[in-house]
C-alpha cells in the first residue's frame, strides 16, 4: 500500500481500528507533514506487516512531527526499514526508539538528502543500538551538527552481511574510526560493501592522494569483502586502481575480492584516466583466490573494457555507458 500526500486527505484511512489491515505485508508513507495528532493507532495489528518505507517532508518548522512519529508500528515484527527525507534534523530520538525496538530488522536504509548548511543532528553517542538480525546496513554519512555521530558510530549489528556507505561530508578520518569500531564491535566479516563517493567535490592532485589513502585504510578494516562496489563522479579510480593491483612483494588489498563493480556515469567525460584498469584485473586473475567478474558503468571504461576482453582472462565482464 502507498500512502503519499496531504495527510488529511487519509484521515479516514487512519480512523479505521487497527485491526483493519490484517493482509497488508508492505506500506510506503510520503506526506507533506506528520499528523498534528500523534501516534495513529490504524497499522499497529497489521499482523502480516514486515516492510515499511517513510518519506519525511521537506519541512522547515522542526515543530512539525515526522511521518515516523505519527504512526504506532508493531516494530519489533518489521524486517526492512527505508527512512528517506531530512525530518531526522530534529527527530533523532524519534529514530532511536524506534530502531532499539526493531529487533528482527534484516534490511535498514536511511537516506539523508539534505540541502547545504542544512543542520543535522544526528544520533547521541552514548545511546547505543544493537540490531541482531540486520544483514544490509545503508545509510548517509553526513558532516554533524553539534555533538551529534552517525548511526555507525552507537550501532552493532552481528549478522550483517551487507554495508553501503554514501558519503556526504563527514570528516573522512572520522569515518575511518567509525568504520573501524563499529567492525570490532560487530565481530563481524561481512562479504558486500558499497562506497558512494558522489558526494565529494573538486580534488586537486593531492587531495585525490590523500581520498586514495583513507580507502586503502577502509578496505583494510574490511578485508573479508567479496563484492566491492564503487561511485564517484569527481575522484580519479585510478588512484585506486593502482592500490588494488595485487603484487607478490605486497599484501593484498581486498584478497578475497570477485565481484569488481565501477560506476562513473555521473562523470564529466575524459575526466578520469583508468589507464591502468586492465593490469589490475589481469592481476587478480591469477592463482585460486581470483577475480570472478567485472562490471562497469561509464563511457571512459570503452577502452578498457575492449582490452580487457582480448586478455581471455575467463572471466565476467559487463559494460554499460
Amino acid at each position: 500500500m502507498t500512502v503519499l500526500g496531504d495527510p488529511n486527505t487519509y484521515c479516514p484511512l487512519f480512523c479505521l481500528p487497527p485491526s483493519s489491515f490484517l493482509m497488508l505485508e508492505e506500506i510506503c508513507i510520503g506526506l507533506i507533514h506528520g499528523f498534528q495528532s500523534k501516534k495513529t493507532p490504524t497499522l499497529l495489528k497489521a499482523p502480516q506487516l514486515q516492510r515499511v518505507t517513510i518519506g519525511e517532508p521537506f519541512c522547515q518548522d522542526t515543530s512539525e512531527p515526522s511521518v515516523l512519529e505519527s504512526f504506532v508500528l508493531a516494530a519489533e515484527q518489521l524486517t526492512r526499514l527505508v527512512i528517506r527525507g531530512p525530518k531526522f534534523q530534529s527527530d533523532r530520538t524519534v529514530y532511536s526508539d524506534a530502531l532499539r525496538q526493531c529487533r528482527a530488522l534484516e534490511h535498514l536504509t536511511i537516506y539523508l538528502p539534505l540541502l547545504p548548511n542544512q543542520p543535522f543532528l544526528g544520533f547521541d553517542e552514548k545511546n547505543s543500538l544493537s540490531l541482531p538480525a540486520l544483514r544490509t546496513l545503508d545509510i548517509t554519512y553526513r558532516q554533524m551538527t553539534g555533538n551529534g555521530v552517525n548511526l555507525i558510530r552507537c550501532l552493532t549489528c552481528p549478522r550483517l552481511e551487507g554495508l553501503a556507505l554514501a558519503w556526504r561530508g563527514q570528516n573522512l578520518l572520522d569515518l575511518i574510526m567509525d568504520a573501524s569500531n563499529f567492525q570490532s564491535r560487530s565481530g563481524v566479516a561481512f562479504m558486500d560493501l558499497r562506497l558512494d563517493l558522489r558526494g565529494i567535490g573538486p580534488l586537486s592532485e593531492q587531495q585525490s592522494s590523500f581520498v586514495t589513502e583513507q580507502l586503502v585504510r577502509l578496505l583494510t578494516i574490511f578485508d573479508a569483502v567479496t563484492n566491492f562496489k564503487l561511485l564517484s563522479t569527481v575522484y580519479d579510480i585510478d588512484h585506486l586502481i593502482q592500490v588494488l593491483t595485487w603484487d607478490e612483494s605486497q599484501l593484498k588489498l581486498l584478497p578475497r575480492l570477485r565481484i569488481l563493480e565501477f560506476d562513473q556515469r555521473a562523470a564529466a567525460s575524459g575526466q578520469h584516466s583508468a589507464s591502468h584498469l586492465e593490469a589490475m584485473v589481469s592481476s587478480c586473475c591469477v592463482g585460486n583466490e581470483r577475480l570472478q567478474a567485472v562490471i562497469l558503468y561509464g563511457s571512459q571504461f570503452e577502452q578498457d573494457i575492449v582490452r580487457i576482453r582480448e586478455r581471455k582472462l575467463g572471466i565476467e565482464l559487463h559494460y554499460h555507458i
